[in-house]
């Protein structure tokens, strides 16, 4: 057996006492002397370990060190006789990198921890405890986000080479581990899955799309904290996630015909990217619009969509205060009508490509008639000032729709119908004696007619019923007339009285509420 470049009495002394005599393995932290029996004797489980072996053929062996060096204090870490002999049966698990890692992170805590107690094992317990009860209140507001930065600190340790995140949401634990340098693991799969890993890593790599696979179907080595966590989220799943960077789709719409420009809102959103493409993903009006499309390098675009994503910004919205509503409706009319998207997309403020599109996936059909309905629901519920909670999953029949914008119409006195509209005689029974019938044929100047309904309407929005007032028609510029000949008719039989349009003929449509309805 050749020279071994040993440690000197003093180097193993400051070792383990820069490691607070603790080993420095973060998963371990075994302290290492404790008192034997007899009042001379100490019990002692720490070793001062080569990081580069002593001697050639050892484990992380490094030639181009000199006897000095590999003797120094910074060749060495201190650690428990067992995980000592566990770094040096699986070199390639434990390499040099880590383990200068593990003996940093140790030195630095234990600096940290110096003058402080050692936590009793009935402190866990006591938080929780007064967490729960209602005691030391002062906890409660950072209970969860400390319990989540101790989960944290316990997988960095076990592996210093990541960073890791967790995070809990609707019933769901994520745990994301964030390389601080490249690192080196070994990963086995289930025969069975091997294809299907194999073609979702070679879309990992070439268009960035995230890998999922069953955490069942793998099995890591060379790190403790890929290891942990593996063996116990067996029924989880484990995503590979692909690049990602910041970044912008610039937009405005064209018009085909005349040319005119409309800017929208940026896009924002991320870029996930491959060898061969990308995809970006972002939104815009405040999140109620999705936006999402794959291209090459060069800005051939595959699919384009967008499309509304209203259940999170509009849950439990009342109709008259839903967020872009009337923005997203002129949007989709335009692109339902023949405009053209265009822009730009910038990755990290750099400009990549720009695009025209002739076609797009707008997601669902009739979108903007379902704004056209909300627009209208809103007006209603304002003028009425009823609550109307937006319902996602409502949607209107078609005479539901027509009724609802009509009555909105009337509401905006858009409800307007002119000579040209009218396609038949308009006439009006009147209960008339014969000298009211001799007057209204005397008539030969236009006027005007008011009439009221008795009946009113009961339209169903969202779902929910809801009475509108009276409605008032207004005819106006008429000339009134009795045809045919009624001698002789009883007074108080009802004729068909027509009015006769003239010049400046309309009918609008107003309703009768509170005083409302009345023509200025």
């Amino acid at each position: 057996m050749g020279q071994r470049d040993e440690f000197s009495p003093d180097v193993k002394r400051r070792l383990k006492d820069r490691a607070g005599n603790q080993c420095s393995k973060p998963s371990c932290r075994a302290v290492t002397t404790a008192a034997a029996e007899g009042l001379d004797k100490v019990n002692n489980i720490g070793v001062a370990a080569h990081i580069c072996a002593a001697a050639p053929g050892g484990p992380r062996f490094n030639p181009d060190m000199s006897p000095e060096q590999r003797r120094s204090i910074e060749n060495g870490i201190w650690l428990c006789r067992k995980c000592a002999t566990e770094i040096d049966n699986d070199e390639d698990r434990f390499p040099v990198s880590l383990l200068e890692q593990w003996k940093a992170n140790a030195e630095e805590a234990r600096k940290n921890e110096l003058g402080k107690p050692l936590p009793r094992p009935d402190d866990a317990i006591n938080t929780v405890a007064a967490a729960l009860t209602g005691t030391a209140r002062e906890f409660i507001p950072s209970a969860i986000s400390n319990t989540h930065k101790a989960t944290e600190q316990v997988f960095s340790e076990l592996d210093p080479r990541f960073k890791v995140n967790t995070s809990y949401r609707n019933g769901v634990t994520t745990f994301e581990y964030l390389a601080k340098q490249d690192v080196s693991i070994k990963m086995s799969i289930e025969v069975e899955r091997v294809g299907d890993f194999a073609e979702k890593y070679t879309r990992l790599i070439s268009h960035g799309d995230d890998l999922s696979i069953d955490a069942s179907a793998i099995r890591f080595a060379g790190s403790d904290a890929f290891e942990a966590i593996a063996s116990q989220c067996e029924k989880g799943k484990l995503t590979f996630r692909g690049n990602r960077k910041e970044a912008v789709s610039r937009l405005r719409l064209v018009n085909a015909l005349t040319g005119l420009e409309e800017s929208l809102p940026d896009a924002v959103g991320v870029v996930r990217h491959g060898t061969d493409a990308l995809t970006f993903e972002g939104s815009l009006f405040g999140g109620t619009i999705e936006l999402s499309y794959t291209a090459g390098w060069r800005g051939e675009l595959g699919t384009f969509l967008i499309k509304p994503w209203l259940t999170n910004p509009w849950r439990g919205r009342e109709v008259n205060h839903l967020p872009y509503l009337d923005y997203l409706q002129a949007l989709f009319e335009k692109l339902e009508n023949g405009w053209l998207l265009a822009g730009s997309l910038e990755i990290e403020g750099l400009s990549v490509f720009t695009f025209d599109l002739k076609e797009y996936a707008p997601g669902e059909d009739g979108i903007s008639d379902y704004f056209s309905y909300l627009q209208a629901a809103a007006c209603i519920a304002n003028y009425l000032s009823v609550p109307l909670k937006y319902d996602r999953d409502y949607l209107p029949t078609i005479d539901e729709f027509e009724e609802v914008v009509e009555a909105a119409k009337i509401i905006r006195k858009e409800l307007v119908y002119s000579k040209e509209d009218i396609k038949g005689p308009i006439v009006n029974n009147m209960a008339l004696d014969d000298e009211g019938a001799r007057f209204i044929q005397s008539i030969n100047e236009p006027g005007n007619v008011r009439i009221v309904e008795e009946e009113t309407k009961t339209l169903i929005i969202m779902g929910v019923a809801i009475e509108m007032p009276p409605r008032v028609v207004y005819i106006n510029e008429v000339l009134p007339r009795i045809s045919g000949s009624h001698e002789g008719e009883r007074s108080d039989k009802a004729l068909p009285v027509e009015l006769v349009p003239v010049d400046g003929f309309n009918v609008h449509v107003e309703y009768l509420q509170h005083g409302k309805g009345e023509s200025e």
